[in-house]
C-alpha cells in the first residue's frame, strides 16, 4: 500500500492576491465583477435511467445545466432529509469548521477537460482554494449554503 500524500491547496491572503500579476490582465476586484451568482433552481431526474441534472439560474436570467449521476441527483433533490449515513460533503464542511475554516464560495470553472468547481475556504486572513468536480461543488453549496458563482 502506498502512503497517502498531501494534496497542496492554493493559499493566499486578500492582500497578497491584490499584489499578484493577474493571469488574464484583470485585477482581483475586476474579477469579482466578471463572475455571476448562481442559484440551484431545481434538480431534474430522468424516470427511465435515474440520472439527473442541476438547473442553475442567475439573477439576470443566465442559466447553466450540470449533469448529475443518479446518486448525486437524489442527494441534491432532497437536501433537508436525513439519510441512513452522512454524505461526504457534510463531513467535509464539519471537518473544516472543526479546524476553524469557513467555506466561503464555490466557483464553477471551465478547465481543460470540462467543468470543475473551485472551493474557497478561509482561516482568518488566509484563503485556500481547492478543486473538485462540479457535482461535488454543487453538493457543498447545498450542504453549506455558501454562494455559487
Amino acid at each position: 500500500m502506498r502512503p497517502s500524500t498531501s494534496i497542496p491547496a492554493i493559499s493566499t491572503t486578500r492582500a497578497e492576491a491584490d499584489t499578484l500579476a493577474p493571469v488574464d490582465g484583470l485585477s482581483w476586484r475586476r474579477y469579482e465583477r466578471r463572475v455571476k451568482r448562481l442559484d440551484l433552481a431545481r434538480v431534474r431526474i430522468c424516470r427511465r435511467c435515474g440520472r439527473g441534472r442541476a438547473d442553475l439560474q442567475g439573477a439576470d436570467g443566465t442559466s447553466l445545466v450540470v449533469p448529475l449521476d443518479a446518486v448525486r441527483a437524489r442527494e441534491l433533490e432532497r437536501p433537508g432529509e436525513i439519510d441512513d449515513v452522512p454524505w461526504l460533503s457534510t463531513l467535509v464542511v464539519g471537518l473544516l469548521a472543526a479546524q476553524h475554516r469557513e467555506v466561503r464560495e464555490v466557483v464553477l470553472d471551465v478547465a481543460e477537460h470540462g467543468l470543475r468547481a473551485l472551493v474557497s475556504f478561509a482561516h482568518g486572513e488566509e484563503i485556500d482554494v481547492i478543486a473538485c468536480t462540479a457535482q461535488e461543488g454543487i453538493g457543498l453549496v447545498v450542504r453549506s449554503g455558501v454562494p455559487l458563482y
